[in-house]
């Protein structure tokens, strides 16, 4: 059965998209009670944007609070036990009032929680799920993303103590210069030191700029930096490689190697995205609201792109009636599952191209094309040079870089 979108508002539709989108990954929605016990915020109140909440006494004598924080009703209701992450998501309504505020709102949050312990791959999802939520809402959208570690070596570089980490950063977070200059006046430390704290707050921009700017004061060296890429990308092998271990592997051990001699960010970071954009290239597709029969669909195709398929039998498979499916397909992908898998095909020959010495014939029907011929001419179309002339290009830039 298929949604009719039209009769959902906007924030309905949103709402649908990310759950979908939430749900794919492995997130599980959390339902919170409308009330929870007043002492779990009076204990954790400086995390909470104001200490104002609606509050009564119930049949037990308890004082309880209507829903100020979902992600505090999220933690209290982790157990520390839990083998890995809680990946949950959320779609509440709560009741708070801002600073100087004298009335209370209802405030509808969406958002998610990955809550355990936590590998870099992790990092990366929230924040690849913080980028796709953004565009669910409209293509438009600015993702602002901070990093404690760099914000702790600004500070470490300052001769900030871990005791004084609070003042510096409410300062910090309220873009409040003259209260650095307060805490640089108190604590006796020189111009050149309140300069350097006072970079937490005016050093915004690309990740390129401001890691330039961390390099310049001596916080963030490029083998930090590199050594950071290199972790992030042994956790996305481990998270995707799957069936494709062997291929992503010889992938890892040259993309780790090339950003270990790198002397740049901007090196560093163009490696470490292309290796996890190779690594999650199966999972392009799924990024889209797709029917259970379209993915059913797209997932066979990934898996077995390297064997003989026909329309008819991935229907058999997705027990989907041909016509329906193909028509379905178009319309939730925006191409034919032969553009799909034909697309899939290539990528992969293109990467094997690029990355092993193995032969076009051997490489053409590793990936479903038994006829090297007809190969050539296909990726042909599709690269504009034949696999030959695209391998030999491949090494030659590789040469170049080399040199640099």
């Amino acid at each position: 059965m298929q949604l009719d979108w039209t009769i959902l508002r906007s924030g309905e539709q949103i709402m649908y998209r990310l759950r979908g989108l939430y749900e794919r990954y492995g997130y599980r929605r959390f339902k919170m009670s409308k009330f929870e016990e007043y002492d779990l915020y009076v204990r954790n109140k400086d995390f909470l944007v104001s200490d104002r909440m609606i509050t009564f006494t119930d049949a037990r004598g308890i004082l309880m609070a209507l829903k100020p924080d979902v992600t505090l009703s999220i933690i209290k209701n982790t157990r520390a036990e839990e083998a890995g992450p809680r990946k949950v998501y959320y779609n509440e309504s709560v009741y708070r009032s801002g600073q100087g505020e004298e009335t209370f709102q209802e405030i509808m949050q969406t958002g998610l929680e990955c809550i355990g312990e936590l590998d870099l791959y992790h990092i990366y999802e929230v924040i690849a799920l913080a980028v796709e939520s953004l565009r669910a809402i409209h293509p438009d959208y600015v993702l602002d993303v901070s990093h404690m570690g760099l914000v702790s070596g600004f500070m470490e570089a300052a001769g900030v103590t871990v005791a004084e980490y609070p003042e510096v950063m409410t300062a910090v977070r309220a873009k409040n210069l003259a209260g650095l200059e307060d805490f640089c006046r108190r604590r006796g430390l020189s111009g050149t030191v309140q300069a350097l704290l006072e970079r937490l707050v005016t050093t915004y921009g690309t990740m390129e700029a401001v890691l330039d700017h961390a390099k310049q004061e001596g916080v963030f060296p490029v083998c930090m930096f590199a050594a950071f890429c290199c972790d992030a990308m042994e956790m996305a092998y481990m998270r995707f490689a799957g069936e494709d271990a062997k291929l992503m592997h010889h992938m890892l051990l040259e993309e780790k190697r090339a950003v270990s001699e790198s002397v740049s960010y901007a090196e560093s970071c163009k490696k470490v995205t292309e290796f996890i954009r190779n690594a999650l290239a199966y999972q392009e597709m799924d990024e889209r609201n797709l029917s259970k029969g379209v993915a059913a669909a797209v997932d066979y195709g990934r898996h077995h792109y390297s064997e003989p398929i026909s329309l008819e039998s991935v229907s058999r498979e997705v027990h989907l009636n041909t016509e329906y499916l193909s028509r379905i397909f178009k319309e939730e992908t925006g191409c034919t599952y032969s553009t799909f898998l034909s697309e899939t095909r290539l990528q992969k020959a293109a990467y094997l191209l690029s990355h092993t010495p193995e032969r076009v014939q051997k490489i053409a029907e590793s990936v479903g094309y038994p006829n090297v011929s007809y190969f050539s001419t296909t990726f042909k179309k599709r690269y504009g040079v034949n696999p030959y002339e695209y391998r030999r290009g491949e090494e030659k830039d590789a040469g170049n870089h080399g040199n640099v």
